[in-house]
């Protein structure tokens, strides 16, 4: 039976010291009060370091870019709101980019002759993170290799134009396999795209890539004001790749989450083909209950590791449904937990809800069921008055399948959640973090990396 419509406010968003109003928009936190670590306490790094990886021939038009950064450059948008103030003004620390061509790598022809020859997939990607890791290599030799450098890395254009003659196949694109490097390097990735060089609004270009450097230099620019409360959440994902011998390794991920909705660990084990199978009807993939009870005890002891204690509730999501066979194997781990909640994220819904507005309002919450519903993280936006988006708005179906914490407490914890991506500074973002960041870390494992190279900081993988 359908249930009674609710509309719930924008999460709000906690910033540095004296904000006392409720703060929806990340621009106009972190221009108004600064970034969450500049509070008491907080350990925020003195300076950001950008070391340049760029195309042959590209210095000085990729600087122009970089340039930009401690510039006042007004937007052309609605939607962004705000102008770009410039990189100290909004994360009150230093900005160190390169100034002259030889603080800078490159990735030169000469480089690329196997990358661009390779007639597959899986000798195109072997043959790229090869080159990517010989110039991280390089640019970490170059510069100090600190905890504050970020590594930006311009993508060819011509690599990026043959990996998309292989994504419809693979699923999988430049993106994956510059993270794998980077990962495999230990060092911080960022992307520059011929989007990020010619963007359709340099604002909120800039707005996006200086808080990547922020983030990904060690910074934390907000965490959120409110959540229905649990100790812990879990995002939950599945990859599978081929090894060097070609066998098939299935690899199963576990992101965890504390109670302010932060990532602070992260679990991934290799199992074999004899620890899951694969469903027909739904067309996707379940671990069998061991298999999942040792994922979930993994992250599990991590979690307790970085608190220093058990969590008292759990809560797991997860873009397909949780089996019988998982949700056992999640309780066998769980035991010590009071309470715990299993919550099936349905991305592609083809249900709706009519009959609220023209455009329904992003926070509507419509219940079908004592178990389903939908949430709209899509729609109409108060703060910037306008749906930001293309197309209807898309929800997500909540599908609660273990557990007694009320249906649309559930859904609020995921609306929370969307807040928590620190890759953006968009107001409307479509899926909580917990389902994001699992999904961009399965991703870069499908593309290569092995799970006992994984390092456990999500921003090497933003």
């Amino acid at each position: 039976m359908l249930g009674k419509a609710l509309l719930w406010p924008e999460p709000s968003l906690v910033f540095a010291r004296g904000q006392q109003e409720r703060i929806d928009d990340p621009k106009f936190g972190l221009i108004t009060y600064g970034p969450y670590d500049r509070n008491v306490g907080t350990n925020p790094p003195d300076e950001v370091n950008v070391f340049l990886i760029a195309v042959q021939n590209q210095f000085t038009r990729v600087k122009a870019l970089l340039d930009n950064f401690e510039r006042n450059v007004p937007t052309k948008w609605k939607t962004v709101k705000f102008p770009f103030p410039g990189f100290r003004t909004l994360y009150r620390t230093k900005l160190s980019i390169p100034t002259k061509p030889d603080e800078a790598v490159y990735i030169r022809d000469e480089d690329l002759v196997t990358v661009l020859g390779a007639s597959d997939f899986s000798k195109f990607s072997t043959e790229f993170i090869q080159v990517m890791r010989r110039k991280l290599q390089e640019a970490i030799e170059k510069s100090d290799s600190a905890s504050n450098t970020v590594y930006f890395v311009q993508v060819p254009p011509n690599v990026a134009s043959k990996a998309d003659t292989f994504q419809q196949i693979s699923g999988l694109g430049v993106r994956e396999l510059i993270k794998v490097a980077g990962v495999q390097c230990n060092a911080k990735t960022q992307l520059i795209t011929s989007n990020s060089l010619e963007p359709a609004d340099m604002a909120d270009n800039l707005w996006n890539l200086t808080l990547a450097a922020y983030v990904k230099a060690g910074g934390v620019p907000w965490k959120l004001k409110e959540i229905p409360p649990a100790s812990m959440f879990i995002g939950m994902a599945y990859g599978i790749r081929k090894d060097e011998g070609g066998q098939t390794i299935f690899t199963g991920l576990a992101q965890v989450f504390n109670k302010f909705g932060e990532q602070v660990e992260m679990a991934a084990l290799d199992f074999e083909s004899g620890d899951y199978a694969f469903d027909p009807t739904t067309k996707s993939y379940h671990l069998n209950r061991e298999p999942m009870r040792k994922l979930i005890s993994a992250a599990l002891e991590r979690y307790t590791q970085q608190i220093g204690e058990p969590p008292a509730t759990a809560v797991l999501h997860k873009t397909t449904d949780f089996n019988e066979e998982e949700r056992n194997g999640a309780l066998d781990s769980l035991k010590g937990t009071s309470h715990i909640d299993m919550v099936h994220v349905v991305e592609s819904t083809l249900s709706r809800a009519f009959g609220f507005s023209e455009t329904t309002s992003r926070g509507t919450f419509w219940p079908m069921d004592e178990n389903r519903g939908l949430l709209y993280t899509t729609g109409w936006v108060e703060s910037v008055a306008t749906y930001p988006g293309i197309g209807s708005p898309s929800p997500l179906e909540v599908v609660r399948n273990y557990g007694a914490t009320g249906l649309a407490t559930l859904a609020k914890q995921i609306f929370a959640l969307t807040k928590m991506d620190w890759d953006t500074t968009r107001v409307m973002i479509r899926e909580p973090a917990t389902v994001d960041y699992a999904r961009r870390v399965a991703d870069v494992i499908k593309a290569g990396l092995k799970a006992e190279l994984l390092l456990r900081d999500i921003r090497y993988y933003l």
